[in-house]
């Protein structure tokens, strides 16, 4: 929750706690509803009171809203196909993308694995600006799904969980899980190659 909305609530709060004691006291000495009443005040100070209250917190909120629309945003989604893994990367946010890079992470580690940068992607990055509404995709090509496979075991182990696909802005990351389809097609390939290493070690 963001500071804005705990000031709302603790304005809100503080007001209607308030207005529920002074209701209660009326209430419960009903003779001294004068003496309360009397030193309130004119009934137009607390309406101006109230909505100079109102207008404070209209204002935190325009303020979050505006800060929170202002900000880079990307719709990530990946397909797993025949040819690879297509990466599509959609500008959603109200503010231009720059999409500097693509990694491999995995969930409570600082390493990665590069994929841009790399043979592993046709495109050439920063691959530029998006606009709102665009859209860019790339491709991890089958080909590369064994070398892929490699670093990923030799980075983060070989059980392939907790991977998650880390794309880099000018002015963030953003992070998605990786395609489960992906990750089962590259620990199948690493599989292989050792089943295939181990049955040419025993047939020497």
């Amino acid at each position: 929750m963001t500071k804005s909305w705990v000031s709302v609530l603790v304005a809100l709060a503080v007001l209607a706690g308030f207005a529920i004691g002074f209701a209660v006291a009326i209430k419960i000495n009903l003779a001294t509803a004068d003496v309360y009443l009397l030193n309130l005040g004119s009934v137009g100070d607390w309406v101006s009171g109230i909505g100079a209250l109102a207008a404070v917190l209209v204002t935190l909120w325009l303020s979050d809203k505006q800060r929170r629309e202002n900000t880079e945003q990307l719709i990530v989604e990946q397909t797993s196909r025949q040819e690879g893994l297509l990466i599509k990367m959609v500008s959603s946010g109200n503010r231009p993308s720059l999409v500097t890079g693509l990694h491999i992470g995995a969930e409570g580690s600082d390493k990665k694995v590069g994929l841009s940068g790399t043979h592993f992607l046709a495109e050439e990055f920063p691959v530029g600006r998006i606009d709102f509404g665009e859209l860019i995709s790339v491709l991890v090509g089958d080909q590369h799904r064994l070398q892929v496979a490699r670093l990923v075991a030799k980075t983060f182990g070989s059980e392939f969980t907790g991977l998650r696909l880390v794309v880099t802005t000018s002015l963030g990351r953003f992070y998605k899980e990786l395609d489960p389809i992906f990750v089962e097609g590259i620990s199948r390939r690493l599989r292989q190659e050792q089943q295939s290493l181990e049955f040419s070690t025993l047939n020497k």
